[in-house]
């Protein structure tokens, strides 16, 4: 029996001072997070690249 390891992809996160700030972020990968650090929001990226809150 062989063995195969695993990799985990690294995760892409963006730091936004607000929610406007999100608009400006182009071709987010599916699972992208984005912090918004004003209002501590968390926010993920779906397949067409754009976020919604978690």
């Amino acid at each position: 029996m062989q063995q195969y390891g695993t990799v985990a992809q690294p995760a892409t996160v963006y730091y936004c001072d607000d929610e406007a700030d999100l608009q400006n972020i182009k071709s987010a990968p599916m699972g992208a997070q984005a912090l918004v650090i004003h209002t501590g929001n968390i926010y993920i990226a779906d397949s067409t690249g754009k976020f919604y809150p978690m």
